[in-house]
């Protein structure tokens, strides 16, 4: 299993924006039948949205992920800075795991259905 994560030290600029925002992309490099499963955590949850937060990837597939940050948390997060020299401690880390082929297609089978059943909700 190959899991590619891009890029590796992203940055995320704070400044006036309603929402301060970066992308990371999440890829399975591998071509065998079954798949990735992945989730991505943060060192500070109520600092950051990230979405989607977790996903499963087929082979040869890649998804992107949103990490965003409000106005008003950003507005933390720069007081946070001052405070500690201009560094931030802000971790993220990307769990993934290897997933064989029925457990792949009973994962992507779920959450087609529930993709549906949201689908419904909205109309």
């Amino acid at each position: 299993m190959q899991v590619s994560i891009s890029p590796l030290n992203g940055k995320m600029v704070i400044g006036d924006a309603a929402m301060a925002k970066t992308l990371v992309t999440v890829g399975n490099l591998s071509s065998n039948p079954g798949g990735v499963a992945f989730k991505v955590k943060t060192s500070k949850p109520r600092r950051y949205l990230v979405r989607p937060n977790q996903g499963i990837l087929g082979p040869g597939e890649r998804k992107e992920v949103d990490i965003l940050m409000s106005s008003e948390k950003q507005e933390e997060a720069r007081k946070e800075q001052e405070k500690h020299a201009g560094v931030m401690s802000d971790k993220f880390q990307v769990v993934y795991l290897s997933l064989n082929e029925a457990a792949y297609d009973g994962l992507k089978n779920a959450v087609e259905g529930q993709e549906q059943v949201m689908k419904g909700r909205d109309e």
